[in-house]
């Protein structure tokens, strides 16, 4: 029940306040400003759906992440460094963020679903493709928060957090065009038309990620509170 209640307030904080509806806002501008580029003309093979999911992937994976992260700071949201001060047991705090980085990994993936759909029918391709792309963005997108909420316990510096977390992501989603034989890669699993091994290779090892960082955490809390 405790850990219902951390997720509860980090939702409230993400979705009941004017900055979490601000950044909800910006998101749906963001993934139908992003969708634009696949409504464009096929040029040198390259498919515009293709490049639209990936842009749609970064977009919820940047949101998810610097949300649980704390890069973007909601009013009466408590981080991790805040709640291992508190009553709550480490185990708590930790369900409790991987149920919150879950529910908003889901809500702005599910943001962001509509576009692909979009996308699907105006090309007159199947739209059930894009459930396998959402599948996709939920999973990195709660691997990568799964981290950044490791990082904000673990590394004290702001800074080398965010170099850490931000140049982590980049060098990843970045290098796609250097794993080109690897269709596991984010980039590649969530094109349109890629292999369902391949995603579940790619979604099987983000969830991974997240729940290593997550372990982590809960090592974490311990010392956290020893030191105070």
């Amino acid at each position: 029940m405790k850990a219902l209640a951390i997720l509860r307030g980090d939702l409230r904080a993400r979705l009941g306040t004017r900055k979490g509806v601000a950044v909800q806002l910006a998101v749906q501008a963001a993934v139908w400003l992003v969708g634009l580029l696949g409504t464009g003309p096929e040029r040198g093979g390259d498919s515009p759906l293709g490049v639209a999911s990936v842009g749609l992937l970064v977009v919820v994976a940047y949101v998810v992440t610097a949300s649980a992260g704390s890069e973007i700071a909601f009013p009466g949201e408590k981080n991790v460094l805040d709640l291992a001060a508190s009553p709550f047991s480490p185990r708590d705090v930790v369900w409790g963020k991987t149920a919150s980085n879950l529910a908003f990994a889901a809500l702005c993936t599910a943001g962001a679903w509509p576009v692909l759909v979009f996308l699907h029918s105006l090309r007159g391709t199947p739209w059930q493709e894009s459930v396998g792309q959402a599948v996709v963005m939920l999973a990195v997108s709660w691997g990568f928060a799964g981290v950044a909420t490791w990082l904000v316990a673990a590394v004290e510096s702001e800074v080398s957090r965010s170099v850490l977390l931000w140049g982590g992501m980049v060098v990843l989603l970045a290098g796609a065009g250097l794993v080109g034989p690897w269709p596991w890669h984010p980039a590649h699993a969530v094109q349109p038309q890629a292999p369902g091994w391949a995603r579940a290779i790619c979604s099987a090892s983000s969830v991974a990620l997240g729940a290593v960082s997550l372990w982590a955490l809960s090592r974490r809390i311990p010392r956290l509170r020893e030191a105070v």
